[in-house]
């Protein structure tokens, strides 16, 4: 398997990160089996890691001066913020509730700093998971220099302890992911898991069982194994086969790998940032349409205009707002274009939700 480079896209993340988002939605509004569909947003973390290893660690490697961390920086700001920023808007200009909202859940969101400052002041309930990214992007400049150049053995000693932490100090301790998140603990949920997807990557350049991963044996093992996790109720066993899901996705040349990168689970990928943000509105909307249409459509009529409601803006909002947005922030940072950094390969995986 040839090594990767920071300018060659990686094949099947963005599909598997808008699967992700959609299991997410279809959770939220009881539609299908996907009760365990909150350990998405451990794939998410995983995902980040991997992909943003894959794009800045040789800029990393190469110098950690003040300016490329800044604009490494600008550019993840660039990446979520924009969505981010416009949805807490306008859950602050829709904002309905009884008690009365509090200017410090506005500040926390703005700033990016609900975690771990503020975990009961919440807007968009999903959210919280958008300051834990930010978080994870503060602090990877720093760390993926070492997990990428230290000895092997270390690496693969750390990815161990990684697991155990996650499974041990974190999971066990709290009975799942999903009791994880909204304070300073999200931050011990969060940073591990993208450290897992570096070393996740450094696996997959240096080659290594390539011959198996590229096989459909191989996904269909993987795949398999999470949905045994899944079902026996064990996240610690599925957070741990998230590194080895992305390996086998990323690396398969076969009818899987294809079937995965089709067209409709590309577009999926492409606006599962902005489904993840919006699915609060559309979940709003079909709770409010349902005493009105429920009785003509039933209940699963009402899930699947949610639903529909939820694809369409989340389509609508990635191409108006999201990626305009995107582009404008990364011109007013060098509008001549910026060769200390390199810009995001498109629809090589997540680096959000």
């Amino acid at each position: 398997m040839p090594l990767a480079s920071s300018s060659a896209p990686l094949p099947s993340l963005t599909p598997l990160r808008g699967i992700a988002a959609l299991t997410v939605v279809l959770l939220h509004i009881h539609l299908g089996p996907f009760q365990r569909a909150y350990m998405a947003v451990d794939l998410f973390f995983v995902l980040s890691g991997f992909v943003l290893a894959h794009v800045y660690h040789r800029e990393f490697d190469q110098s950690l001066s003040l300016r490329r961390v800044g604009r490494f920086l600008w550019a993840r700001l660039a990446r979520i913020y924009p969505m981010h920023l416009f949805t807490t808007l306008l859950a602050v200009l829709t904002y309905v509730e009884p008690q009365p909202l509090a200017w410090q859940a506005i500040v926390g969101a703005v700033l990016l700093i609900r975690v771990p400052f503020m975990p009961s002041l919440q807007l968009i309930p999903f959210a919280w998971s958008v300051s834990a990214e930010w978080n994870a992007y503060l602090v990877f400049p720093f760390v993926v220099r070492f997990l990428m150049r230290g000895p092997a053995v270390a690496a693969m000693a750390l990815a161990a302890a990684l697991v155990l932490l996650l499974n041990i100090a974190v999971i066990a301790w709290f009975g799942g992911t999903i009791d994880i998140g909204g304070d300073w603990l999200a931050l011990l949920r969060a940073l591990p898991q993208v450290a897992l997807g570096i070393l996740a990557y450094r696996l997959y350049r240096s080659g290594a069982g390539s011959k198996w991963m590229r096989s459909d044996l191989a996904f269909l093992q993987v795949g398999t194994a999470i949905v045994v996790a899944l079902a026996v109720g064990s996240d610690g066993l599925t957070v741990s086969l998230f590194p080895p899901l992305l390996l086998v996705a990323v690396s398969n040349d076969g009818v899987l790998g294809r079937a995965l990168n089709a067209a409709p689970f590309v577009w999926l990928g492409d606006i599962s940032y902005s489904l993840y943000l919006w699915q609060t509105f559309a979940i709003r909307f079909g709770a409010n349409a349902a005493p009105w249409v429920g009785p003509t459509i039933g209940f699963l009529g009402v899930q699947l205009m949610t639903l529909a409601v939820a694809l369409v803006f989340a389509d609508f909002l990635h191409r108006r707002v999201e990626l305009p947005c995107r582009a404008m922030m990364r011109r007013l940072a060098a509008p001549g274009g910026d060769p200390a950094l390199p810009a995001a390969a498109p629809r090589i995986g997540s680096e959000a939700r």
